[in-house]
């Protein structure tokens, strides 16, 4: 089997039609301190990604990471509803060239503000979470950063975070009109 050929900034720089020290500002993330703009950017690190180009782990720019994580924290994956809800998020996320990272908060509060912050740090696009918070004061303001959070089966109301909440109620009807159906 013959040997791949390593890609270097010299391919990169001939895929995205940019000059090689162009891409090495971006690899080496000092795009900004030159002016290089986001998009440029953005074009370089995703031909990068296409050529499945690869830094030393030491070296990896933080843009050059972002993309393709989406987190999953819920209080406990021993729970079968939650072991179903990060199968099938897994499925879909792979689907769409996404990874996930499931954490479980073993419903810790503080836990689940580390596995917030840590899933922020490691450039996820954004989290699904199913909070056990009292005052979820420290989610409301990763959100207000710019973080994406969405929260599942939990809703704040005097609180700006995006939920997506079961219809028990209408659930429950649906149930009730189908048994009196049956008989």
């Amino acid at each position: 089997m013959p040997k791949l050929k390593k890609v270097s900034i010299e391919d990169i720089a001939y895929a995205a039609n940019v000059s090689k020290t162009l891409v090495s500002l971006v690899l080496n993330n000092k795009w900004e301190k030159y002016g290089i703009s986001r998009e440029t950017c953005d074009k370089v690190l995703g031909v990068a990604r296409e050529l499945k180009y690869a830094l030393p782990s030491n070296k990896q720019p933080i843009e050059f990471n972002k993309g393709g994580i989406i987190g999953l924290i819920v209080s406990d994956l021993g729970n079968p509803i939650y072991a179903h809800v990060a199968e099938r998020l897994g499925k879909i996320a792979s689907n769409h060239a996404y990874r996930l990272i499931v954490c479980s908060s073993h419903e810790d509060p503080r836990k689940e503000i580390h596995h917030l912050q840590l899933l922020k740090n490691l450039g996820a696009d954004g989290v699904i979470l199913s909070s056990i918070q009292k005052e979820p004061n420290e989610i409301e303001a990763l959100s207000d950063s710019g973080f994406p959070i969405v929260l599942i089966n939990k809703h704040y109301p005097n609180y700006h975070l995006s939920a997506v909440i079961n219809d028990d109620f209408q659930s429950a009807k649906m149930l009730t009109l189908s048994l009196f159906d049956k008989g």
